[in-house]
């Protein structure tokens, strides 16, 4: 049953992964405002004081690319899965911490925040929470070594 759920947890994070890219050609396509919220996260810096702001779209195909080198790599290799399983587990559970905190609801102070939180669309928050929860999910119960 382990190894079933192992497998399991491990499609669906491969799955996960595929999201990401499909929206990603996806809000290419259609000119959705990616570059200024994607999957729960907004524009950022790579460092402190550093510009210019990097697009989140970019920060997060890095993050998935890695992720995805580095299972493949561990397949062919032969690796310990463990590493791999902590840093998806990490990254889940931090992605999906601030997918709560930016859920809760807030004051607003200045009108403009106001307008910029309408922006976000209802289907960038359901593929958030489904693909840190795949991290999350494969991190918790993925493939152990034997």
């Amino acid at each position: 049953m382990r190894r079933a759920l192992a497998a399991l947890f491990t499609a669906n994070l491969l799955l996960a992964i595929m999201v990401v890219g499909v929206y990603i050609a996806y809000g290419f396509a259609s000119s959705q405002p990616i570059d200024q919220h994607f999957l729960g996260s907004g524009p950022m810096r790579m460092g402190r004081g550093a510009d210019p702001m990097v697009s989140p779209w970019v920060a997060t195909a890095i993050v998935e690319g890695a992720i995805l080198v580095t299972f493949l790599l561990g397949l062919w290799a032969e690796w310990n899965p463990s590493q791999h399983r902590f840093f998806c587990g990490v990254f889940g559970v931090s992605w999906l911490f601030i997918l709560l905190i930016q859920s809760l609801p807030r004051r607003i102070v200045f009108p403009e925040d106001s307008a910029t939180r309408a922006l976000v669309p209802g289907v960038d928050n359901f593929l958030a929470w489904y693909v840190w929860g795949s991290h999350l999910a494969y991190g918790l119960f993925g493939p152990c070594a034997d």
